[in-house]
Order: structure tokens, then sequence, then C-alpha cells
């Protein structure tokens, strides 16, 4: 930001938990916001789906609880004046 010529820089992160309830919903969410799952595993629809029933569950089991899927992530934010 400095090269760009920014001044009275504030950089700051916040860490927020989201909370899907079911493998269905998260899996949906990763599709519409055009996650990578797209680009690492094919644009192909069945083999998505093929990856989301025999992998996810698994995969997904650290971040299970009672009642859903549990992820917290982390996000900086950079403030500054021009």
């Amino acid at each position: 930001m400095t090269d760009a010529g920014f001044k009275e820089i504030n950089v700051f992160s916040e860490d927020f938990v989201l909370h899907y309830k079911t493998i269905d919903e998260w899996f949906n969410m990763m599709k519409r916001v055009g996650w990578i799952l797209r680009r690492t595993i094919s644009p192909d629809e069945n083999k998505l789906l093929d990856f989301k029933e025999k992998m996810l569950p698994q995969g997904l089991n650290p971040y299970k609880k009672n009642d859903g899927y549990y992820f917290t992530k982390s996000v900086i934010f950079a403030f500054g004046t021009k």
C-alpha cells in the first residue's frame, strides 16, 4: 500500500466462524462462490458429485460437531489514506 501512495495504513485481521448444517449446504455454497473444486477436480458436475459422495464425509470430519460443520476463517483488512 505504501508503494501505491497510501499513508496512515492500518492493518488488522478478524476471525469469522462459518457454520453449515449439512455437507450439502457447505458443498452448494462452495460451488456458488466458485470454489477451487471446479479447477482442481473437474468442471464436470458428475465428477464433482462423485467427489462429494466419496471424499467429503471423511475430509470434513475434523470440522463436524453435533449441529453441523464449523470453519474458522481469517480475513486481513487494510485501510489507508491517499
